[in-house]
Parts: structure tokens; C-alpha cells; sequence
């Protein structure tokens, strides 16, 4: 047997795996239920919720090839009092999706309890992927969905797509990059594509916050030294750097950090730079800013009343985006992130104990996939 072989036979008899943990704690899982990732109520939205549907490609299987099976198999471990703790936000994204999806109006307060939903969804289908490659051990978690959630400032970006029938997609999920570091993902929701990304300070620059300075970040004995600039105390245009398609609605969110918790992290500067009267008017009691969002070359704060801004501008008919299209916005958005866990900025979105080499390999594999998108 050579060295491959027994790789392959360590993987496989579940050598690289944690015990089984809670996908909202992370604990051993206390009178056990099993916890459906993607929501059965959307599942049934969607289509036959018995249906097979692909769950990426078996990275560390000897045989290699697409994962398959129905939708209701993409289960996990959970405590019963943590899954029930979660179904408020099920019920009430239940209406919102449903909203979404039928084109009426939502609100500010929708907007944001959507964005909790998706980090919620974003988490859970990332610890279930490595649960089904079974490598926890190897790419460990650091966090769990009860103690990431709205944690980060969150981006959102919707488009309307033509002539798709019902469905789930995925998207960035199971490449290595989403494997490493699962701060972006992509979900088609039916006809609606949502481009999703959390991570610290992501959108702070845009609505006029401190930011990373990311010129003068050292890393020091295993933590990240960083220094924030002084914030515009304007909002502006685009929220990312990374081109997003125009025809979308975009949304930000700014969040808060707190860089003196356990999170690798060690700061230089006084924290009154987030505390200013500025920063004071835009964050929220909980730590959160109010909703913002792009539209029409427009840049605004979202209404607290039901409203049909989130709704994209039609696309003129030479500019419908195709599914191969928005993908690579993707995973263009991805591989940047990953730029700022290469320059020490979101160090806390990597897995415990993962080694830069091993981000290397999946920045090249990224690479070389969104070069054989733009081919398509």
C-alpha cells in the first residue's frame, strides 16, 4: 500500500474528524435532534423536497467525483434546545423569503433578520461540507454558527434572473477557498441569486467608519496587530472593491467589532475611533448600523416602513445574467477576501491552525476556476 492509499484509508475511516458537535454551539450534542441546513420550508418552496440534487465534488475521497442525494439527507447534529432556539428566525425568513420571492415589499427590519439568516445558512452548510468531507480536525472550526452570526459586517447583493426554473443552488461552497474560509457564498433562491459575504470591517470603509490600515499589519507571536484609519463619516460607492454585477440591488451593514475578544487579534489604537459621534449616530444599540443599500446609482439608508426598493433594476435584454455570470462574482468576491487573510486583515475567518501553504493551493484552484468561467 503506498503513502496515498493509506491517506485515503485514514480519511475514510474518519482519522481527520472531531466527535460529532452541534452546529450552532459547537458542543457534543445534548438530547440530539438533527438540524436541516437548508430549511425544509425552503426546500418545499423550491421544489420536490424528496429531490436529488448535487453537494459538491468529494475533494478527499479516493474516488473522487460529485456528492448526491436528496435534500432532506443534508442533515446534522444539533442540541434540541439550540434548534429551537433557531426556529423564530426560521419562521420569521419563512415570510421574508416567501415576500422575496412573490416581489412585495420588505422592510429595513426584514432586510436585517435576512442577513442573519444567510450568516446562519453561510455557517452551517460550510461546517456540514466538512462534516460530509470528513476533515474537521484538519480544516477545525474556530467558531460555530450561535457564536459568528452578526458578529461582522455583512454584505448583500441581489439579482433577478430570467427563464430558471424553481430550485437551490450553491455557490463557492465547495471549493477549497469556501472550504478554508467561509466568509462568501452564493444561493439561487428560485428566480433570486443573493451574493452573501461577513467579515470584519468589510463594508466600514464605504459608510465612512475607521477601516484597516492594512499597509502597517505585522503579525506577533501568532496574533494580528492592526491599525484602523480614520473613517470619511460619508457613505459612498461601492460598498466592495470587487466588481459586483450593476444590475443588482446591493446591501451593507456595518457591525461593530470588538477586537478585544479571543480572536486572534491584538490592536494598537485607542478604541474611541469607533466610539465617535459619528460612529455613535450609525451604530445601533446592539452594535449594528442600520441598513444601507445601492440602487440605481443611488446610495441610501433602506426604509424602516415595507418597501420595493430591494427589487434590482431590470436589466436591458443584452445584459441578463447568466448563472455562470453571477457565480464568478462569486468567487472573485471569494479569492479576495482571501488577499485580506493573506495581508493578516481577517485572520479570524481562517480555520484553527490552517497554514498559509494550504491557502496557496486554494487560491490557485480558485484562480484557475474563475479563468475557465470567464472561457464559458
Amino acid at each position: 500500500m503506498d503513502k496515498s492509499d493509506e491517506y485515503f484509508k485514514f480519511i475514510e475511516s474518519g482519522g481527520l474528524s472531531l466527535p460529532k458537535f452541534c452546529v450552532f454551539c459547537g458542543q457534543n450534542p445534548r438530547s440530539k435532534t438533527k438540524e436541516h441546513v437548508i430549511p425544509s420550508w425552503l426546500i418545499s418552496l423550491t421544489g420536490k423536497p424528496g429531490r436529488k440534487v448535487n453537494f459538491g465534488y468529494k475533494w478527499f475521497s479516493r474516488q473522487g467525483g460529485q456528492r448526491e442525494f436528496s435534500f432532506d439527507r443534508f442533515t446534522f447534529p444539533a442540541c434540541d434546545k439550540c434548534n429551537s432556539d433557531f426556529s423564530v428566525l426560521e419562521n420569521e425568513n419563512k415570510r421574508i423569503v416567501s415576500n422575496m420571492l412573490m416581489k412585495r415589499t420588505v422592510s429595513a427590519s426584514d432586510i436585517d433578520l435576512f442577513l442573519d439568516w444567510l450568516d446562519k445558512v453561510r455557517l452551517g452548510i460550510w461546517l456540514g461540507y466538512l462534516t460530509l468531507n470528513k476533515i474537521t480536525a484538519y480544516i477545525r472550526p474556530k467558531y460555530y454558527i450561535k457564536s459568528r452570526m452578526r458578529k461582522s459586517d455583512r454584505f448583500l447583493a441581489i439579482a433577478i434572473m430570467e427563464n430558471v426554473g424553481n430550485g437551490i443552488t450553491f455557490c463557492g461552497v465547495d471549493t477549497l477557498l469556501g472550504l478554508h474560509m467561509p466568509s462568501c457564498f452564493g444561493l439561487r433562491i428560485n428566480d433570486l441569486f443573493l451574493i452573501n459575504a461577513s467579515t470584519d470591517l468589510l463594508v466600514s470603509r464605504s459608510l465612512g467608519l475607521p477601516s484597516i490600515n492594512r499597509s502597517t499589519l505585522r503579525y506577533i507571536s501568532g496574533n494580528i496587530a492592526i491599525e484602523l484609519v480614520g473613517g470619511t463619516k460619508r457613505i459612498t460607492r461601492p460598498f466592495l472593491g470587487t466588481p459586483i454585477p450593476k444590475y443588482c440591488t446591493k446591501f451593507a451593514q456595518a457591525i461593530r467589532p470588538d477586537l478585544y475578544e479571543d480572536t486572534g487579534k491584538t490592536r494598537s489604537l485607542d478604541p474611541e475611533e469607533l466610539s465617535d459621534e459619528y460612529a455613535n449616530k450609525l451604530y445601533r444599540s446592539d452594535g449594528t448600523s442600520q441598513i444601507f443599500f445601492e440602487s440605481n446609482s443611488k446610495c441610501k439608508e433602506y426604509s424602516i416602513r415595507p418597501s420595493s426598493s430591494w427589487l434590482p433594476q431590470k436589466s436591458p435584454s443584452d445584459h441578463i445574467y447568466s448563472a455562470n455570470q453571477l457565480s464568478m462574482a462569486v468567487l472573485q468576491l471569494q479569492y479576495d477576501l482571501s488577499n485580506y487573510v493573506r495581508s493578516g486583515a481577517v485572520s479570524s475567518d481562517l480555520s484553527k491552525s490552517d497554514p498559509m501553504h494550504h491557502l496557496d493551493r486554494a487560491q490557485k484552484f480558485q484562480k484557475e476556476l474563475i479563468v475557465r468561467l470567464k472561457s464559458k
